[in-house]
């Protein structure tokens, strides 16, 4: 296939060159902001660049910097990224829904159980504490009323884990139209390639259970 000059219109009118140079003049105007510099890791991170993300988060200091990290930065870091996290910002609400999160979302559920009880004991209310509860439930066993929770919570509002797990959940509970619709929304709010697929796969495995 063609592929334009790196100098042509149509090279430098790309919508991912024009974004680009938005990018680097919002660098430019605020070099001192982490703000700036989290959102232009978490960009590159959508664009499956997480190489460059991870340079670019490497000097943002303190819990800012350490959740965006956790969600923007090296994933195959994530698991030892997280539970250093739950350790050092062991009462901020926002980092331990971070964690919730990523050991959600990577399976690694022994680890979520025991920092969701320590949360509870603690008295600590994350964002998504109701969700966290939720799976919970599931991993006790009680799919059908985890799934109920969700739907009633919201999916999109507990984020790609929810939306993902409540695709897994209505699946197993046999109601593959309602599992095509979580996760549908899974694969909209993926964040990185390995995300989607994941997304996706459970779409296939719905629409083949619906028929």
């Amino acid at each position: 296939p063609h592929t334009p000059r790196p100098d042509s219109y149509a090279a430098l009118s790309s919508p991912v060159a024009v974004e680009d140079r938005l990018y680097g003049l919002m660098a430019g105007r605020f070099p001192d902001s982490d703000a700036a510099r989290i959102e232009q890791a978490r960009r590159l991170f959508s664009q499956g660049r997480a190489a460059e993300a991870s340079k670019i988060l490497s000097s943002i200091p303190g819990e800012a910097g350490a959740i965006a990290r956790l969600q923007y930065g090296d994933q195959y870091r994530s698991v030892p990224l997280a539970l250093n996290l739950a350790a050092t910002y062991s009462s901020s609400p926002a980092a331990l829904d971070a964690v919730l999160s990523t050991l959600a979302s990577t399976g690694t559920w022994d680890r979520f159980k025991e920092i969701l009880d320590r949360t509870a004991k603690a008295g600590i209310e994350t964002p998504r504490s109701w969700f966290w509860s939720v799976l919970a439930m599931t991993l006790d066993g009680d799919l059908e009323g985890a799934a109920a929770a969700i739907r009633a919570g919201g999916p999109a509002s507990s984020g790609y884990a929810g939306a993902l797990d409540l695709g897994i959940m209505e699946l197993a509970a046999s109601r593959p139209t309602a599992a095509i619709d979580a996760s549908m929304i899974a694969v909209g709010m993926a964040r990185s390639d390995e995300e989607m697929t994941r997304a996706y796969l459970l779409l296939g495995d719905a629409c083949v259970a619906s028929g």
